[in-house]
C-alpha cells in the first residue's frame, strides 16, 4: 500500500502543471526597475453577527474540489514567497527602446483576422482579472474572488509587510474564512437581508445580477472561494527579457505562415525564460514535454536534424530559443489543422490540453466552436484550472505587453535581441574554457555563456562532464574566427571543482524535484523514496535542504549515511529492487 500511495503521489507530481524554474535570485535587474507597486487593497472587517462555526454542506466532489483548490492555494503561496516563477536575473549587454506590437498586414498568415483574438464576451471578467493580475498586482497581494463568476472579486489582500511565508500562509488562511464566514451568514439570513450592512452588504450586493439557484449556499462552499497570487514585476522580467528574442520569433513564425501574436504564447509558459523547467517535465521557452519533443521529429524532418534536437544528457534543445520556436510553429500549426479544431482559441487550448481533451470537449457541447463553451461549460476530469484559464492568459498578455507603458511606466526599455554565431567545436571543451572566452570586465563569462548557450545542461555547467565535440555553439556575433584561434588553450582549461557531494543534492533557490531528478537523470518517485517525502512534505522543501539521491550501486542506507543521517531501516534497499 505504501509503494501504491509513493505511486499515486509521483503521478500527481509528474500532471501537476505548475512551474519552477532554476536558480535566481530575487533582485529586479538594476537596469530598468519598474515603477512602484499599486499597494491598494480592499480589505474590510466581517461584521459583528457572524457565526462562529457555519456549517455548508457539500458533495464528495465539492469535498474533493478544495482540496485540489488548497493544494494549488499552497503553490500560489509558495510562488509568493520563493519566486519561484520568476525569470532568473540574466546579464544585460544592452537595452532598446520597448515599442507597441503591430500585428496588421496579416492576411495571408493561418487562420488570421482583425477579430482571430478578439475577447469573447463571456470571457471577458477572466481575461480582465489576469490582467489585474499580470499588470496591477504584485507577487505579495492574494486576490480572492469566486471560482465561478470571475467577476465576483472579494478582497485584495496586500502582503507586502509579511515576515515570512507563515505569516502570509496564516493571512491568507484567515482571509479565506473571513469570507466563507461573511457568504455563509448571507446564506442563512437571506430574509433579513434588507438589514445587511457594511461589507455583508457589499458581497450581498455582488450578486445582484447572478441567477444561480442557492446561489449564496453554493458560493460558500470552500471549493467556490479562490485565491490567485499578482505577477506584475514577474511578468515586467518576462516582458524585459523578450526583447531578446522575439524578433527573432516573429521572423520564424511568419516563414510558417502563422499569426505573429502566436509568438507571445511564452508569456503563458514561461516568462521567456529559456531556463524554464518543470515538474511534469516541461522545458524551455515553449514548455515542450518529452513526448512532444519527441512526436515533432516526424513533423519537423530536416531540420531536427540540423539543430540536433535529439537531446543527450550534454544537450537540452528545448531550452534552445531557436530550434524550440520552429518546433512550436510546427506543433500549432498541426494542432490548427485537425479536423474539429481549426480556430486558434481552440487550438491554443489543445497546446495546454491535449487535442484529445478540447474534441471531447467541443463533442459534449453540440461540436460548439466558442472557446467560451468549454471553458465556462465544458467538463473533463483533466480539463481544470490550468486549462479553463489558458486562453484567458494568453488574451491577458496581449493586453498588458500592448499596453506595458500604462502598466509598467514610459519610456520603457527592454533586453536587446541576441546576435550570435554557431561555431563547431573539433574537441571537447569544459565549461570553464567556454567561460573564459565570454569573461568581461562588467558581466561573468559564466553567465554570458549560459546566456548565449541556454541548451547547456547544468552537468556541463557545473562542471561533471564537458561539452562534447562536433557541439555547435554560439559566441558574440563578429567574434567567431577569434574564438576559433583561441580555442586550443580555451580548450587545455580544466573545469573548476564541483562542490557538490555525489549522491546528495543541495537544493538551490527555485529548485523542485522535477528539475532535480532531470539533473540527476533519476526518476522523481526514486527520490521521494529514499527521502521519505509525502506530497504535502514536497511542498515544504526550502533552499539549502539535503536531498540523497539514489544512485545505480548503492544502497540507499549508505547514501542516508553519506548525506549525514542516522542509520534508519526506512532507507534500507528494498529486497528484490534496485537502489
Amino acid at each position: 500500500m505504501k509503494k501504491l500511495l509513493k505511486a499515486v503521489l509521483c503521478f500527481a507530481l509528474l500532471a501537476d502543471q505548475a512551474w519552477a524554474w532554476p536558480s535566481h535570485n530575487d533582485k529586479q535587474a538594476p537596469h530598468a526597475a519598474p515603477p512602484a507597486m499599486d499597494t491598494s487593497v480592499v480589505e474590510g472587517t466581517p461584521p459583528p453577527t457572524l457565526p462562529e462555526n457555519p456549517v455548508v454542506p457539500e458533495s464528495d466532489d465539492d469535498r474533493q474540489q478544495a482540496v485540489e483548490q488548497t493544494a494549488d492555494e499552497e503553490d500560489q503561496i509558495n510562488i509568493i514567497e520563493e519566486n519561484k516563477i520568476v525569470i532568473e536575473d540574466l546579464p544585460a549587454e544592452g537595452t532598446i527602446a520597448w515599442k507597441k506590437p503591430d500585428y496588421s498586414d496579416q492576411e495571408n498568415a493561418l487562420g488570421w483576422s482583425p477579430d482571430a483574438f478578439k475577447m469573447p464576451k463571456d470571457l471577458e471578467h477572466r481575461v480582465r482579472l489576469w490582467i489585474d493580475l499580470y499588470g496591477k498586482y504584485s507577487s505579495r497581494h492574494a486576490v480572492f474572488h469566486d471560482a465561478k463568476n470571475w467577476s465576483i472579486v472579494y478582497s485584495v489582500l496586500d502582503m507586502t509587510d509579511a515576515a515570512d511565508i507563515k505569516e502570509m500562509q496564516a493571512r491568507i488562511r484567515k482571509e479565506k474564512e473571513r469570507i466563507l464566514k461573511i457568504l455563509a451568514f448571507i446564506s442563512k439570513n437571506l430574509k433579513t437581508a434588507d438589514k445587511f450592512e457594511g461589507e455583508t452588504l457589499e458581497y450581498y450586493q455582488k450578486f445582484a445580477n447572478h441567477n444561480e439557484p442557492n446561489k449564496f449556499k453554493e458560493a460558500a462552499k470552500r471549493s467556490r472561494v479562490i485565491m490567485h497570487a499578482g505577477q506584475r514585476e514577474i511578468f515586467y522580467k518576462g516582458l524585459y527579457n523578450s526583447g531578446r528574442y522575439i524578433r527573432q520569433m516573429e521572423e520564424i513564425f511568419a516563414s510558417y505562415g502563422l499569426p505573429k501574436e502566436l509568438t507571445r504564447l511564452p508569456f503563458v509558459e514561461s516568462m521567456f525564460n529559456p531556463f524554464a523547467y518543470s515538474r511534469s517535465r516541461a522545458a524551455g521557452q515553449w514548455q515542450f514535454i518529452p513526448s512532444t519533443w519527441t512526436h515533432m521529429k516526424h513533423k519537423m524532418g530536416e531540420k531536427w536534424e540540423f539543430y540536433k534536437m535529439k537531446g543527450s544528457p550534454a544537450i537540452e534543445r528545448r531550452n534552445d530559443p531557436e530550434p524550440s520556436t520552429h518546433a512550436a510553429a510546427v506543433y500549432l500549426k498541426f494542432l490548427y489543422e485537425i479536423p474539429g479544431i481549426g480556430n486558434w482559441p481552440f487550438a491554443l487550448t489543445s497546446y495546454n490540453q491535449g487535442p484529445g481533451t478540447v474534441l471531447y470537449l467541443s463533442k459534449q457541447l453540440g461540436r460548439t466552436k466558442e472557446i467560451s463553451d468549454i471553458v465556462n461549460r465544458g467538463k473533463a476530469r483533466r480539463f481544470r484550472h490550468d486549462g479553463r484559464n489558458y486562453y484567458a492568459q494568453f488574451l491577458a498578455a496581449l493586453n498588458v505587453e500592448a499596453e506595458a507603458d500604462k502598466y509598467f511606466g514610459h519610456n520603457l526599455r527592454i533586453a536587446a535581441p541576441i546576435e550570435y554565431e554557431n561555431v563547431e567545436i573539433p574537441k571537447p571543451i569544459s565549461f570553464s574554457g567556454l567561460a573564459e572566452f565570454f569573461k568581461s570586465e562588467k558581466i561573468p563569462g559564466e553567465d554570458l555563456a549560459r546566456l548565449y548557450n541556454p541548451y547547456l545542461s547544468r552537468r556541463i555547467v557545473q562542471g561533471r562532464i564537458g561539452i562534447p565535440a562536433g557541439e555547435t555553439l554560439r559566441v558574440p556575433k563578429g567574434t567567431r574566427d577569434r574564438f576559433l584561434t583561441a580555442f586550443p588553450v580555451l580548450a587545455s582549461i580544466q573545469p573548476k571543482e564541483v562542490i557538490q557531494e555525489e549522491g546528495v543534492h543541495v537544493i538551490r533557490r527555485g529548485e523542485n524535484l522535477g528539475l532535480i531528478a532531470n539533473e540527476w537523470g533519476v526518476k522523481i518517485a526514486d527520490i521521494m523514496d529514499a527521502n521519505n517525502l509525502s506530497s504535502k512534505s514536497v511542498r515544504r522543501l526550502r533552499p539549502g535542504q539535503k536531498l540523497v539521491i539514489p544512485m545505480p550501486g548503492k544502497t540507499r542506507e549508505a547514501q542516508n549515511i553519506k548525506a549525514g543521517k542516522k542509520k534508519s531501516q526506512r532507507f534500507v534497499k528494498p529486497k528484490g529492487r534496485a537502489a
